[in-house]
């Protein structure tokens, strides 16, 4: 099967390139600098924009989200950004959700310069799905991309589907022909989800998760002649994963990758992953746990001529330091129901020091509790990872 990387076993070591929370990573270059940012949930301010010049030491250069909205708990907020240039604009399009419904708003957010000021995040109109996706065609076409499900009733079960439209950068207004490009690969796929489209080597290429961000997470490929389809899978079986590897591997969940291209024609890929640490269970068996949450990962990308084949080199994942130049504090969306309670933290110049442990929450935390009064608790507390 072209393209696939997943071996009996993993690599022994697969450093990530930014540790800690910094799930669901996207990224583009702007001549020699590249920018990147991931999800950031119910973080003020959020969506986190790195800045690098070798892809290796990255630089927090500013926030794009900065609006409150009501979220209910850490499963949700602002969710897989994806950032994208072109004319000379920064663009995130992005999902945010509550969690009090199964509702979900894409918004569009730009900036001339990604240390910003950002603007106000403009919302899509009735998108409906999640992980929404820019692509800028060879005549300048801006093309929107996102996940939908598919109707209660009318297929299997957790199924979903990509679809492209046309829209309007100027009002996030969608406009033309609605085209629906996949609902994933092989049987029945779950959760297909972060679509990404290139124009790479003449071809349309469309990257798109599958799987849950879980377990069973996974990148597949496929390509097409036209921007608008057929899309044909390069693959049956997924070309980035760590399914293979099975559940007591210490690295899970690889994929929702985005790719970027180097000035000397290479291609990279960013995608999300989870290091777990074992410990022994009380009935003697494993216990793996995951402290630090999905993390960001970056491989070299091996792209056969006319994208015949695509390889994500899993084993030569490139090992990431960053720092924050923007010296945060942040705070929590508002919970309508605990309004009082807020998660302060500061930025890698203050970190904690853990033994053995890496930093969290985008270089390392300081949490400073606050008396809750409906607690009888003077200073209660807690630590979470998504």
């Amino acid at each position: 099967m072209p393209g696939l990387v997943a071996a009996a076993q993993p690599p022994k070591v697969i450093p990530p390139l930014l540790s800690g929370f910094n799930p669901d990573p996207t990224i583009c270059r702007v001549g020699k600098d590249y920018y990147l940012a991931t999800s950031s949930f119910e973080l003020l301010p959020g969506i986190p924009i790195y800045h690098s010049t070798d892809l290796r030491n990255w630089t927090v250069v500013s926030h794009a989200w900065t609006k409150k909205l009501p979220c209910k708990n850490d499963d949700y907020g602002i969710w897989a950004p994806t950032l994208r240039h072109h004319g000379g604009m920064f663009y995130i399009v992005v999902t945010w959700r509550g969690g009090f419904d199964n509702v979900s708003e894409n918004y569009l957010l730009k900036a001339k310069d990604p240390k910003g000021p950002w603007s106000d995040p403009v919302m899509v109109d009735d998108t409906g799905g999640i992980d929404p996706s820019l692509f800028f065609d060879d005549d300048g076409t801006a093309w929107y991309l996102a996940n939908r499900a598919v109707e209660k009733g009318k297929g299997w079960n957790s199924q979903t589907y990509i679809w492209m439209q046309r829209i309007d950068l100027g009002t996030g207004r969608r406009f033309g022909d609605e085209h629906a490009l996949t609902a994933g690969v092989g049987k029945k796929p779950k959760w297909v989800e972060g679509p990404h489209l290139y124009k790479i080597d003449g071809k349309y290429v469309l990257a798109i998760a599958q799987g849950g961000t879980s377990h069973g997470h996974g990148e597949m490929v496929l390509t097409s002649d036209r921007v608008t389809g057929p899309y044909l899978p390069l693959s049956e079986e997924p070309l980035l994963t760590a399914v293979d590897w099975g559940n007591e591997s210490p690295y899970q969940s690889f994929g929702h990758a985005d790719i970027v291209d180097t000035p000397d024609g290479r291609h990279f890929a960013v995608f999300l992953g989870r290091r777990f640490a074992v410990e022994a269970a009380s009935d003697g068996g494993k216990r793996l746990y995951c402290p630090l949450g999905r993390e960001t990962f970056m491989c070299p990308v091996a792209i056969g001529k006319g994208v015949k084949s695509i390889v994500f080199e899993c084993g030569k994942c490139i090992a990431g330091s960053w720092t924050d130049s923007t010296k945060t504090r942040y705070s929590l969306m508002s919970r309508p129901d605990d309004a009082n309670r807020y998660v302060k933290a500061q930025s890698q110049t203050d970190k904690i020091d853990y033994p053995q442990q890496e930093p969290h929450f985008f270089g390392g935390l300081r949490l400073a509790t606050e008396e809750t009064q409906d607690s009888k608790r003077s200073n209660p507390s807690s630590t979470n990872s998504r």
